[in-house]
């Protein structure tokens, strides 16, 4: 028939609607997604992303499924994008849809994994807290994969970046480990780590850690120099120089016979060098100080002089020092007495004083003195090589006048003075022998 009734008509309708239902369901559950994404990138790549599907006539839409941003949304089922440097793992979604209607049909999500060193810290140390004579410095590096990355080392100085290797000289580097060798400041400055994943420039990250080397104090004594023993003349102006280096700057203490010396007794001036330091704040030099004791008048008691340089630790010390051994004139002899006296001579004798110390106790010669009205007369006693060391001596005093009473003491002599006389001891010679004169005048023609 020409004409349709309207039963028919609205029995076709629902056929088709329920037709078309079913071939969209189909569609639904049908269209397959192959997603490819690199399973790990590195910062800077451009990536490809490819979502493909056999079924025709789809919109493919990327979406970044970390912030949500829709990153492309066309009928192309590729995206080429380029990876930032600062995430570690990128999330990307690919949805498709119907040209038609734009129901979403179909989505797959995948991950890209970015390689590169997360971060990099430090750990200073020194060998001893005490005396710090190696620093090692510890670089940790972590990395957004399970890999090894490559350390390298720096030492950026104020005027120059320069890599430390295995050979380099004054740094010792293992595994992560680089140890400063030596306590010179001149190795202080910034140290750089630089950590690099699969030798990939765009992997790497580097961190900086100022180190300031401390050197402990090192003393010097310029004079006496290289000598342990020193030997002043007793009341002479004596001067010794300490030289002393360290970072942190040292301070000096001298000391005479072991104790703080009484400063109205001596002089101390120094003259300090302050260390250098650059822009970056760091030491490169130690300071130095020149410091010098002076002793007015060396006393007998004087036997040792020392200089003490302290740095910031209480054992952080150093200590140098000369032992005193006095040069001076000799002791005075001692038991002056006149063991003879007759009209012309006069036989004395004495004794070492065997109380005194050993080098001040022997005398080259003596000298002799006496007095008699008013008039002093001296006599000098050269001691012969066999009479050194003796400790007991005599000596005959001639030319004396008979019947005259004389005042006679003695002194020791060497080449770096006289000693302090004896008391004088009294002695009268005896009067004349005319016989003698008569017999001694008549040999020498006398009336």
């Amino acid at each position: 028939p020409t004409r349709m009734s309207s039963c028919c008509k609205l029995c076709i309708l629902i056929l088709l609607l329920g037709l078309g239902f079913t071939l969209a369901i189909i569609s639904q559950n049908d269209t397959e997604l192959t997603l490819t994404v690199p399973s790990e990138a590195y910062p800077g790549d451009v990536i490809d992303l490819n979502c493909e599907s056999s079924t025709p006539g789809l919109k493919f839409r990327w979406i970044d499924s970390v912030t949500m941003v829709t990153l492309s949304e066309s009928q192309q089922h590729s995206l080429t994008l380029p990876l930032d440097t600062d995430v570690t793992t990128r999330m990307f979604t690919c949805q498709v849809s119907a040209t038609s209607n734009g129901t979403i049909i179909a989505h797959e999500t995948s991950k890209v994994d970015i390689a590169f060193v997360n971060s990099v810290t430090f750990d200073v140390r020194s060998q001893d807290t005490v005396i710090i004579d190696e620093i090692y410095i510890q670089c940790f590096a972590s990395t957004t994969v399970s890999r090894t990355p490559v350390l390298s080392w720096f030492f950026n100085s104020v005027a120059d970046r320069v890599q430390i290797g295995t050979t380099s000289t004054g740094y010792q580097v293992v595994d992560r480990t680089l140890t400063i060798l030596g306590t010179d400041p001149v190795r202080s400055g910034v140290y750089e780590c630089s950590a690099t994943l699969d030798d990939v420039a765009s992997t790497t990250r580097s961190s900086s850690t100022p180190v300031q080397i401390y050197s402990p104090p090192v003393v010097f004594l310029e004079q006496p120099s290289n000598r342990d023993v020193f030997s002043p003349l007793q009341y002479s102006l004596f001067q010794i120089t300490c030289d002393v280096t360290g970072l942190e700057t040292p301070t000096i203490e001298w000391l005479v016979n072991d104790e703080p010396p009484d400063l109205t007794l001596v002089d101390v001036s120094s003259i300090f060098t302050q260390a250098d330091i650059n822009s970056q704040n760091v030491y490169t030099s130690v300071s130095e100080i020149h410091s010098t004791l002076t002793i007015m008048s060396v006393l007998p008691t004087l036997t040792s002089v020392s200089c003490l340089a302290t740095g910031s630790l209480s054992s952080d010390a150093d200590q140098r020092g000369v032992r005193v051994e006095l040069l001076g004139r000799p002791c005075s002899p001692v038991g002056l007495m006149a063991l003879d006296c007759e009209s012309y001579y006069c036989e004395l004798t004495w004794s070492l004083d065997t109380g005194c110390e050993a080098r001040f106790m022997f005398a080259s010669s003596y000298i002799l003195e006496y007095i008699t009205g008013g008039v002093s007369h001296k006599s000098e006693y050269l001691l012969g090589l066999a009479e050194v060391g003796n400790t007991q001596y005599s000596y005959i005093i001639t030319n004396l006048r008979p019947n005259t009473p004389y005042q006679m003491r003695v002194s020791a002599k060497n080449e770096y003075g006289t000693s302090e006389y004896t008391e004088y001891i009294r002695v009268v010679t005896s009067p004349v022998d005319k016989k003698v004169m008569f017999y001694y005048g008549a040999e020498n023609g006398d009336s």
